[in-house]
């Protein structure tokens, strides 16, 4: 549904210009996409569209590798609309990819008559990709800036009309790191012009003040929609379109984190530790030590740590569960602190007690200490504590348990 917005105050609706040229955040978040032929955009959902490039209907590779290539030029030069048609269209008609044609749907083997290109399919392709590309891009910055202006503003978009939740979306204000914004971070839909402003603490509290403006999350009502191309039913947040239920810069850095992982559990040392660096200095985990939903990994076993004590793979992980209890137990520890991890569990002492493993590492003149276990399934170590320490307790293990490794 959609409605006028007249009646809504005029704050909510500032006017806006986009800048011409993408933000290079944007630019490299769109120019790091995979192209993925797929028959129905059905057939690739939500987060795997932060990380593949995909546009129903289209097999071949060189004509999704012509439509990309046209979008990527536009972001960066600050192109419209119009300019992208005139240019694309030429070449979509020599590729044969125009008008209505008969194709064979690979999920069942059968010809079917699908619309190609159009002027029509190519706003609206153009607009989503240019619009999330953007939004993506400025996540990246709202991670950078965290500190300054921590939280963002929901504002309504220039349409003429919006869609009802959409308006009273207006005028919401969190923090960034609210899981609200994991799922209602704009766009959220076809040819929804929502967007979000970053608000500092000063703004927030002066904001807050006027009583306009909502700062706790509504509550997320769900609707179950089907996925006819798979028989999978998704949970859609209602007010938003399925597939744009997720935040496209989050999701990136989700798969980002995914694949360094698997750099982690390489088998080379040198590139192991090095991601796990990566890893623990990425927005990602500023997110994870705010509003841990998951295990982060935060470090990388050598070849003989990991055989002296008795685990398959080099990652050692920290649960979301420990993350909560450390944010009780030692509110004073920094960012700063827990991004030392790998050099604690890399280089620091390891002194054994039975199934757990006391790891001390002094920093600028800063004594550490993590306590590690192996998993019930023996696959990785996992932190079940970080803290400060001091020398006496260092000599204490020494005499109860066995010395492992020295710090290196």
């Amino acid at each position: 549904m959609q409605i006028h917005i007249g009646h809504r105050k005029h704050y909510l609706m500032k006017k806006y210009k986009a800048p011409a040229r993408a933000p290079e955040d944007a630019l490299e978040w769109f120019g790091s996409k995979k192209l993925k032929p797929q028959f129905d955009h059905r057939d690739v959902y939500r987060e795997e569209h932060a990380y593949a490039f995909v546009v129903a209907k289209v097999m071949e590779m060189d004509v999704l590798q012509t439509i990309y290539d046209r979008l990527n030029e536009s972001l960066a030069k600050g192109g419209n609309f119009q300019q992208f048609k005139k240019e694309i269209v030429p070449e979509l008609q020599k590729l044969g990819w125009w008008g209505q044609q008969e194709m064979t749907d690979p999920l069942d083997n059968k010809q079917r008559l699908v619309q190609l290109g159009s002027p029509k399919r190519l706003r609206k392709i153009y607009r989503v990709n240019m619009r999330t590309a953007r939004a993506a891009g400025q996540w990246q910055r709202i991670e950078r800036t965290r500190k300054s202006h921590p939280y963002l503003l929901y504002e309504l978009g220039p349409s003429k009309e919006h869609r009802e939740q959409h308006v009273r979306w207006a005028g919401i204000i969190l923090p960034s790191t609210d899981l609200w914004w994991q799922t209602h971070y704009p766009p959220n839909g076809w040819g929804c012009k929502c967007r979000v402003r970053q608000v500092s603490k000063r703004e927030y509290e002066r904001l807050r003040s006027t009583g306009r403006y909502m700062t706790e999350a509504p509550a997320i009502v769900k609707r179950p929609i089907v996925n006819k191309r798979s028989g999978q039913i998704w949970q859609v947040p209602e007010g938003i379109d399925p597939g744009f239920d997720m935040n496209a810069g989050t999701a990136r850095q989700a798969h980002i984190q995914k694949l360094i992982t698997n750099k982690l559990n390489s088998g080379y040392p040198a590139i192991a530790a090095a991601a796990a660096k990566d890893l623990v200095n990425s927005p990602a985990f500023t997110y994870f030590l705010v509003k841990p939903t998951e295990s982060y990994p935060v470090a990388a076993l050598d070849a003989d740590l990991k055989h002296q004590l008795n685990v398959r793979q080099n990652a050692v992980l920290l649960s979301a569960d420990t993350m909560s209890q450390q944010r009780k137990q030692y509110p004073d520890l920094t960012d700063d602190e827990y991004r030392l991890l790998p050099n604690v569990l890399n280089q620091g002492a390891v002194i054994s007690q039975g199934q757990e493993h006391g790891v001390f590492f002094q920093q600028d003149g800063q004594l550490y200490k993590a306590v590690v276990r192996a998993t019930d399934d023996k696959e990785n170590l996992t932190v079940t504590s970080f803290r400060q320490a001091d020398s006496q307790e260092l000599d204490q293990e020494r005499k109860r348990g066995d010395l492992v490794r020295n710090a290196q």
